[in-house]
């Protein structure tokens, strides 16, 4: 461990986490141009509050481009170190992991030696992020967008700040590509203080109002007695029939929804509170745990239960290595509901401090009427954390925010160089940001074309069987691109550009054009998404058929190819597409599943009862998506006489049964023998 400051009882030191850990692998080259970012809840009651529904329908996004989706990861975990950057004083110490998008991994309570976060004790991504993967645990910072940030899995730029009062402070920044904005996270620990403060920055550089996003998420650990307070009397709730209702808080159908081991299911909650220092805590049974507390900027709050459903239980361990206690989470963002995004102007900030500790109150106090507990909570957080502290800590911590950084600790994206040289390019009027700097240093391979685009007025060349390594989005590029010399690459970067927009014609335009330079894989698919979004299912289905046989060895295209075949309800096509593929191709997790369903589904079932024959090394397919059926089908095709296991059981969702699934399988699969005859 390097120690970087041992002065005014404040240390600032780098270390690792050894822990079992899946690798990442490569990202999907293909880039998402749609079907990510629906918001997943319908938001159009007359009921809901206007702004509620004005913020939601500000700034939304129809892809996460220009980030691209990791998804090779895999469910084996082997011992690995995790670089991390711990602060502390005499009585807390923060494990910041800045390469995993700057996770805050734990929070020790020294003189209790209490963790006050969940930390997992395994890192295994999962398919919740915008970008894919994610993983479980601590306090995350969601930038961009609803949804678990793209940076999850990212490494942020990381360096060491002298504060306000010359003890070291920790801070980790990025470019945010979905809307061009720059975004910070500075952690500081005054000696002797008994809170974290944490100070969150979003600056827009650019000449335009943008809209932006966030929303910080702490994962504590769940038990019977643990109780998630804050100021609140009414909450919006998103119902079983995905709706967003108004209801009391926190008592709901006759259950104390506070308490987030007594929620039956799933259940999420964003909170009411009061504007002037917005908090909430997580006690235990013992009155004890995580406290937070923030500036008025940061207005919502949200509580989250996994529910005590088989499905919810399952993603739990499969999410944390099978580890014996669950978590629950608080949250705190920008907006009432995390469907909502706020606007910020050109060349403006965005800021707010939070600030995280150990509350210890009576349990009685706690655990009595919920105005009694609420009360008692707000006492005891004052003399925690008042008001006017947080404010004070606001304006030291904005007072030092341009400050420049004494020590990296690590390298983010070269995204925001790229801009900055961008910016320079058009003569555009680029902040400093001196408090947070894009180096040229980070430049790399990913920024390397649109860096000679700038330099030549031109793409490079790029052979047609390589996939692009990167994109970008922005009307800029675009009219870079439209007066550049025009190559298959160029079309096709114009269409993807118009895709991510939703502009299908125009996507569809570049993406012909594209074809006429030179018949790719890439335009071909980009091409077949088009067509599907238009709903012309038979060009679609013909398009991306080709794509895939014009780059046989991809496992992305296959995947897709055979995705789009079988919501087209095309098994036995399906089934002729995988048997020609390079059986190498068939050992992805996915492509089996596929190939095992579309023969059930055709009245073979040999191979899905091979797959799930073994109790004892269950089938596992890594990328699941929460709202995935795939195992259910295979099971019930399979097994439709017998129960769905655990195993196989990531329901989320109570009104999704056995029968449910039965009932739809045998609608699909009569219909599907009957075209097949």
């Amino acid at each position: 461990m390097t120690r970087v400051d041992l002065d005014n009882g404040c240390v600032l030191s780098a270390g690792e986490l050894s822990l079992p850990v899946a690798s990442l692998g490569a990202p999907n080259p293909l880039p998402p141009m749609q079907g990510f970012m629906e918001v997943p809840v319908d938001l159009t009651g007359s009921d809901l509050p206007e702004h509620i529904r004005a913020g939601a329908a500000y700034g939304t996004l129809k892809t996460a481009m220009p980030y691209l989706v990791k998804d090779a990861y895999g469910r084996e975990r082997r011992p690995g170190r995790i670089a991390t950057v711990v602060l502390e004083n005499e009585v807390l110490r923060a494990t910041f992991v800045p390469g995993l998008g700057g996770r805050l991994w734990s929070l020790l309570h020294k003189p209790t030696g209490r963790d006050l976060l969940y930390s997992n004790r395994v890192l295994q991504p999962a398919n919740f992020g915008i970008a894919n993967a994610w993983f479980a645990g601590g306090i995350e910072w969601n930038v961009g967008t609803h949804g678990h940030s793209p940076t999850t899995h990212a490494p942020l730029h990381s360096a060491t700040v002298t504060g306000p009062d010359g003890s070291p402070m920790l801070r980790m920044w990025e470019l945010d590509r979905l809307h061009g904005t720059v975004f910070s996270i500075t952690a500081w620990l005054p000696p002797g203080s008994d809170v974290l403060y944490v100070h969150g920055r979003i600056v827009n550089p650019g000449d335009e109002t943008a809209p932006t996003y966030f929303w910080a998420n702490a994962a504590v650990p769940e038990s019977a007695g643990v109780r998630l307070i804050s100021h609140a009397h009414r909450s919006y709730w998103t119902a079983l029939d995905r709706t967003l209702k108004p209801v009391p808080y926190p008592d709901r159908d006759g259950v104390d929804h506070s308490y987030p081991a007594r929620s039956d299911y799933s259940t999420e909650n964003y909170c009411e509170v009061p504007s002037d220092r917005p908090w909430i805590a997580a006690l235990d049974e013992r009155g004890s745990g995580l406290a937070q507390a923030s500036t008025s900027t940061l207005r919502g709050r949200k509580t989250f239960a996994w529910g005590r459903t088989e499905g919810c239980r399952h993603w739990q361990t499969w999410l944390s290595g099978d580890a014996p206690q669950g978590y629950c989470e608080f949250q705190a963002g920008l907006t009432t509901t995390q469907y909502e995004n706020v606007a910020v102007g050109p060349k403006q900030t965005c800021a707010w401090t939070e600030a995280y500790g150990l509350l210890q109150v009576s349990p009685a106090l706690v655990h009595g009427a919920w105005p009694t507990a609420v009360d008692a909570v707000e006492s005891h957080l004052d003399a925690l954390v008042s008001a006017d502290q947080l404010d004070r800590a606001h304006r030291e911590l904005s007072s030092v925010a341009d400050r420049a950084p004494k020590e990296y600790h690590s390298r983010g994206s070269g995204w925001g160089a790229l801009e900055r040289r961008w910016a320079a390019a058009r003569a555009a009027d680029w902040p400093p940001l001196t408090g947070t700097p894009f180096d040229d240093v980070t430049l790399g391979a990913e920024q390397a074309p649109w860096l000679t685009l700038l330099r030549t007025g031109e793409l490079p060349r790029l052979d047609p069987a390589s996939a692009p390594l990167s994109y970008v989005t922005g009307t800029d590029w675009r009219d870079r691109l439209e007066n550049a010399p025009q190559s298959w690459l160029t079309q096709y970067m114009l269409g993807a550009l118009a895709h991510a927009e939703h502009d299908l014609d125009t996507a569809h335009t570049h993406y012909l054009r594209s074809l006429t330079h030179d018949v790719t894989p890439w335009t071909l698919r980009a091409l077949a998404l088009v067509h599907q979004a238009r709903g012309n299912e038979t060009e679609a289905l013909r398009t991306m058929e080709q794509a895939c046989h014009a780059a046989p060895d991809s496992v992305h295209l296959a995947i897709e190819a055979v995705a789009m075949l079988r919501d087209a309800d095309e098994p036995a096509r399906c089934l002729r597409l995988l048997d020609a593929m390079d059986p190498a191709l068939l050992e992805h997790p996915r492509l089996r599943l596929q190939h095992a369903i579309a023969a059930g589904l055709l009245g073979d079932h040999t191979e899905g009862e091979a797959l799930l024959a073994d109790p004892a090394d269950t089938f596992e397919l890594p990328t699941l998506r929460s709202s995935e059926t795939l195992l259910e089908q295979l099971w019930f095709l399979t097994h439709p006489e017998r129960p769905l296991p655990d195993a196989y059981n990531f329901r989320w969702n109570p009104l999704a049964t056995d029968d449910a699934m039965r009932e739809r399988l045998h609608g699909r699969a009569a219909g599907t023998v009957a075209v097949a005859r």
